[in-house]
C-alpha cells in the first residue's frame, strides 16, 4: 500500500509540474503577442506623423497659433511631430530658426518667411 501511495505522489508533482510549465509557455505566447502588437501600433503611429510632416503646405495644427492645443490632441503624437509641431506655432509668429532642418521644413509652408537677415 505504502508503494503505490509514493508511486501516485510522484505521480501527482509530476503532473503538476507539467500543468505550471504549460501555463507559463502560454503566459510568454501571450506576452510575445502583446509585445507585438504594441510594436505595430507605435510603427503605425510613426508612419502616420512622418506623413503629416511631409505635407509640405499644412499644418500640424492649423490653429494652434490662435487657440490652445489640448492634451488629447498631443497624446499619441511622436517626439519628432511634437517638435515640429511647437516650432510651427514660433514659425507663424516669425521666428527665424538657426537649425537648417526646421529652416528647410517651415520655408515650404505657406505665409512663412525663413530668409535669414
Amino acid at each position: 500500500m505504502r508503494k503505490w501511495n509514493v508511486i501516485f505522489l510522484i505521480f501527482f508533482v509530476f503532473m503538476l509540474i507539467i500543468i505550471v510549465s504549460c501555463n507559463n509557455i502560454n503566459n510568454d505566447r501571450v506576452e510575445e503577442n502583446k509585445v507585438a502588437e504594441n510594436k505595430i501600433e507605435v510603427t503605425e503611429i510613426e508612419q502616420t506623423n512622418e506623413e503629416l510632416i511631409r505635407k509640405e503646405k499644412d499644418f500640424i495644427f492649423p490653429n494652434s497659433h490662435i487657440e490652445k492645443l489640448t492634451e488629447k490632441q498631443l497624446l499619441g503624437l511622436s517626439n519628432k511631430l511634437l517638435e515640429y509641431a511647437r516650432n510651427e506655432i514660433f514659425a507663424r509668429k516669425g521666428h527665424i530658426f538657426k537649425k537648417e532642418k526646421y529652416r528647410n521644413y517651415f520655408a515650404k509652408k505657406v505665409g512663412i518667411n525663413q530668409q535669414l537677415p
